[in-house]
């Protein structure tokens, strides 16, 4: 029984078995990557016991390595010192190195004979920060991994409901909210545009190739094209920066500008005026691809937009729930910070020994 536990306890302290959790974790989260699930009814690897099971297994091997090997070690390092073995003898009067010593960042502690002194505490911090980090954002995933929620549902615009699909038991449940998208529309990229622009007055014509949101210097004034409707083949444009807005033409200037070609404009953004009735409140909020709806851990996400077989427009929602999804942000955010003081913090232990005629120092 003593061999069984002690060749477990080695194992957990192995920094070859933890390598060896973290290539079995990457090539399996390779295949994960190549062929993802992409609907409710496909495998999904990161849904698997058995994936679940390697990551606990790592978290389990991260957290007791770092109680009982790293802890220790870092302890007897940076709280208790450890003396090297490289001696140096020289002559200086010990205050005089002393004082040297504290400016570079020692705590130096009084001997009979000398002082000893150290620093590295901030380094010692950061190392287990480090792997406490390290295994906050593995339990953080795991229990997300168990708990978590993803639903989607299609609704047609002015229609209403609580129910979703849920992707882990694949089989409709309720929501404890009601949502209802109440409008529909899309953004879109200046559109490229050629146009010509008349002077009523003088009879001047001259073609343009630019874009919506674009100036352009005609007979001396400057033409703003706000906006082309290709489906009445109509410009609006602004002239030197005056406040209305004229389409086509402009009465008072003499300019008429006409539209003579475009180029489709590219979707900057989807959005969607979205209702949710919670609790007798009804709160409404325009949401899009990359700004979800949040409550109470829940985000309901905008997918997709279009029309169905018989020309009703619909919105399609993604709503999810982490309610482990802070700690996995906390583990990260304290990685990054860790990591990023990690590498500019020193550490060391000097002894320094007063002789009759020298000081032995020892690093």
């Amino acid at each position: 029984m003593k061999r069984i536990l002690s060749f477990i306890d080695n194992t957990l302290k192995s920094v070859k078995f933890s390598i060896f959790l973290m290539l079995l974790i990457a090539i399996a989260s390779i295949y994960g990557t190549i062929f993802p699930a992409r609907g409710p009814f496909d495998f999904n690897l990161y849904k698997t016991p058995y994936f679940i099971a390697l990551l606990f297994l790592f978290a389990l091997n991260t957290t007791y390595c770092t109680f009982f090997r790293v802890f220790r070690q870092l302890k007897v390092k940076y709280i208790k010192g450890i003396s090297g073995k490289k001696i140096f003898y020289v002559k200086a009067d010990i205050q005089d190195v002393k004082d040297k010593i504290i400016k570079k960042g020692y705590r130096t502690e009084d001997r009979d004979d000398g002082f000893f002194a150290r620093r590295g505490k901030a380094r010692y911090i950061a190392i287990l920060t480090i792997h406490f980090s390290i295994i906050i954002i593995l339990i953080a995933g795991g229990l997300s991994n168990l708990t978590s929620f993803l639903g989607t549902v299609n609704i047609h615009v002015g229609n209403e409901t609580d129910t979703v699909f849920d992707w882990d038991k694949k089989e409709d449940v309720r929501i404890p909210f009601i949502i209802k998208p109440e409008n529909l529309f899309i953004d879109y990229y200046p559109m490229d545009i050629k146009v010509l622009i008349e002077n009523i007055k003088t009879g001047e014509t001259r073609e343009f190739v630019t874009k919506e949101k674009e100036v352009i210097k005609f007979s001396e004034k400057l033409i703003r094209i706000e906006k082309a409707d290709p489906l009445s083949a109509s410009v609006f444009f602004k002239i030197n920066n005056n406040v209305d807005i004229y389409k086509n033409e402009s009465p008072t200037d003499g300019i008429k500008v006409k539209l003579r070609a475009y180029i489709d404009p590219v979707v900057k953004q989807y959005y969607c005026d979205l209702s949710v009735k919670i609790n007798g409140e009804v709160i409404k909020k325009r949401i899009s691809i990359n700004d979800p709806f949040i409550y109470n851990n829940y985000r309901i996400y905008l997918i997709e937009t279009g029309k169905d077989q018989f020309g009703f427009d619909y919105a399609g929602f993604q709503i999810s729930r982490d309610i482990f999804q802070w700690l996995l942000w906390l583990g990260s955010i304290l990685l990054c910070i860790s990591l990023s003081f990690y590498p500019f913090l020193k550490d060391g232990s000097i002894m320094v020994i007063k002789r009759e005629n020298f000081l032995e120092i020892t690093l």
